[in-house]
């Protein structure tokens, strides 16, 4: 595989760490952030809107506190921003850089058949960051639904730019690559370990492209968080907004390595009809606008090389005609469904891209350093945990027995995100609150859970963007084609 030397884009929290780091003695900041959690600051009501205070209310009881600081994810609770790679140039700047701009892009969902006199004024507020406006008009829309994604009739993601462009040079590129590359090849390892115990034998990865997920520091310090097989990026050549100055920014990188991978898929499946499979929901509920927009992105790139693009969902793959080519997307492994996948790729009657024992093992391996909770401990371990200090000596004591444990499993990150298997916790070190949140969240699957904390190896001082609310957790996402 080799690195797009393009660009990308820069998946940031929307809040900054500085409400994290305000002070030093823990017992005085579990004090600060249970104020916060009762108050809060204006960049985390933005991170969750729109919502009423109910809601609201619940989200800053729970894990909803931690996220817009301590996770990348995409919509309100994120920002984007486009970097550059420039090959001919030898090294690599990474002096801190400042959010100097933000927009608003407010996405009609599928299920919504919007004219333009609904959608325009709705995008107009909402680049402009007009809230209040923008709420009065969702009121007046109305329609919720009952699903797990797309239930607002806009999703709601923020663009934004930094004060000087983040252009990687040479050095940080063969850095990335090599560490990619390193992760690539355990996870075909350990995929064939797997697929030759379903099969008996193992097929090629047939990886075509990939995005990954990479920390950069301050100091060249280069860590892959996750493999991106393939996730979605070029849904962003589907959106349209008359009023956004930062979308054509990064549309301009996205339209060129939308036609690089697209070139890729035409020269190695060299078919003319191939099939594309993604999740149940996406299609019979329009439950993923983005996942929506990627397929589109993708029959266009393709219908221009002359290939046709048929669709599926999961359920639907016994539809597919034996000898067919098939790209999967971001397809759910938790579910009984996705057997009939690996049964119709052992069977040889299907050619899966990439193999579906590759993206399996892709969603569960990350490159950070991962320590599982020793068993015999787990019960130790969330006794501790889910304490409730009644006094300030008690947050100190507790604190100091869980400190004691991390330290003996070799935790030595403040910002961690816990794998639970069926989700990724974000905790901050010193807040009990959020690791009470963690045995909540292990509490809905019967306290049965495994344990593994992923250590993100990200502080303040050694983050390349900063804002008002303080440096922000950020990973840049490249482009890998075969």
């Amino acid at each position: 595989m080799r690195l797009v030397p393009i660009g990308g884009r820069i998946k940031s929290a929307s809040v900054g760490l500085k409400h994290f780091y305000a002070t030093n003695d823990v017992v005085k900041l579990n004090t600060e952030l249970k104020e916060l959690r009762k108050k809060p600051m204006i960049e985390l009501l933005e991170a969750f809107f729109p919502s009423d205070t109910t809601r609201l209310k619940q989200m800053m009881r729970g894990v909803g506190f931690y996220r817009p600081a301590l996770k990348t994810d995409q919509g309100m609770a994120g920002n984007f921003l486009p970097f550059y790679i420039n090959p001919n140039q030898p090294n690599t700047n990474l002096s801190t850089r400042r959010i100097c701009k933000e927009e608003g892009l407010a996405i009609p969902e599928a299920y919504c058949l919007f004219n333009q006199e609904i959608v325009e004024p709705v995008q107009r507020e909402f680049n402009a960051f007009n809230l209040r406006k923008v709420d009065e008009m969702l009121q007046q829309i109305g329609s919720a639904r009952k699903v797990d994604k797309g239930r607002a009739p806009f999703f709601l993601i923020r663009p934004a730019l930094p004060n000087k462009e983040i252009i990687f040079g040479r050095d940080l590129i063969k850095r990335v690559n090599d560490s990619v590359s390193v992760l690539l090849q355990d996870i075909i390892e350990r995929a064939n370990e797997e697929e030759k115990k379903y099969s008996g034998y193992y097929q090629a990865d047939n990886l075509l492209y990939c995005q990954a997920d990479v920390f950069i520091l301050s100091d060249g310090t280069v860590t892959v968080e996750q493999i991106n097989c393939p996730d979605v990026g070029m849904f962003l050549n589907e959106i349209h907004s008359p009023f956004s100055k930062i979308l054509p920014l990064v549309q301009k990188i996205v339209g060129s390595l939308q036609e690089v991978v697209c070139r890729v898929l035409v020269d190695n499946i060299n078919s003319k009809q191939i099939a594309i499979v993604t999740r149940d929901q996406v299609l019979e509920n329009q439950e993923d606008i983005l996942e929506l927009m990627e397929i589109e992105s993708l029959k266009k790139g393709l219908s221009r090389h002359g290939v046709e693009l048929n669709i599926y969902s999961v359920s639907q793959i016994n539809r597919i005609p034996i000898g067919q080519k098939v790209i999967l997307l971001n397809v759910d492994y938790q579910g009984g469904q996705s057997k009939i996948i690996f049964d119709r790729h052992c069977s040889k009657e299907l050619t899966f891209y990439p193999n579906p024992f590759f993206q399996r093992m892709c969603q569960n391996i990350t490159g950070l350093q991962e320590i599982t909770v020793p068993s015999k401990y787990h019960h130790k371990f969330l006794d501790i945990i889910r304490s409730i200090p009644k006094n300030d000596d008690a947050v100190f004591k507790i604190w100091h027995r869980l400190e004691k444990l991390l330290c003996g499993y070799g935790v030595n990150s403040d910002i961690i995100n816990a794998d639970i298997g069926f989700e990724l916790i974000p905790i901050f070190r010193r807040s009990l609150h959020s690791w009470r949140i963690l045995n909540t969240r292990i509490g809905r699957y019967n306290g049965t859970a495994q344990i593994k904390l992923r250590l993100i190896p990200a502080y303040p001082q050694n983050l390349i963007l900063t804002s008002d609310s303080g440096p922000r957790l950020h990973v840049f996402r490249f482009m890998f084609v075969k």
